[in-house]
């Protein structure tokens, strides 16, 4: 059975939704729970412009739907997303010992980030991939 048309774009949609619900949740806690077990200082003081759980919840209403039509390229995609996310925030430039600290403390931090972002996409995998199985794997073929 090929799930085409309007029910497609219902299975689409509902991985969205599932993958956020989920993903907020499962690594919301595993995120609060590392925060406190590593006691990491929050090297930006307060949340930047785009709060962390914004960016999660649009990362795994978009790589659900693309996991469940297309895993294997998709799969690729999210290891290069992750790897742009710590690639951007790596290098940076330090000329006094508290530039020094305050860059240790935020790699320490995006090491965590990484984890839970790995975390975020790994969810999507799961939810995106649960579709594809209650659709018959014929999602996207």
């Amino acid at each position: 059975m090929k799930v085409e048309g309007i029910e497609l774009l219902l299975y689409l949609i509902s991985a969205s939704i599932y993958a956020a619900l989920i993903g907020s949740l499962v690594v919301g806690t595993i995120y609060r729970k590392l925060k406190k077990l590593t006691k990491l200082p929050d090297p930006y003081g307060s949340p930047g412009p785009i709060p962390n759980w914004v960016v999660g919840v649009i990362e795994q209403s978009i790589f659900a739907p693309a996991f469940a039509l297309y895993p294997r390229e998709t799969a690729i995609g999210a290891f290069a997303w992750l790897a742009l996310k710590l690639a951007t925030t790596w290098h940076w430039d330090t000329q006094s010992k508290e530039q020094t600290a305050w860059v240790v403390d935020h790699r320490s931090s995006a090491y965590l980030s990484l984890l839970v972002g790995f975390l975020s996409l790994a969810t999507a995998a799961i939810v995106g991939l649960a579709f594809r199985a209650l659709a018959g794997g014929a999602v996207g073929d």
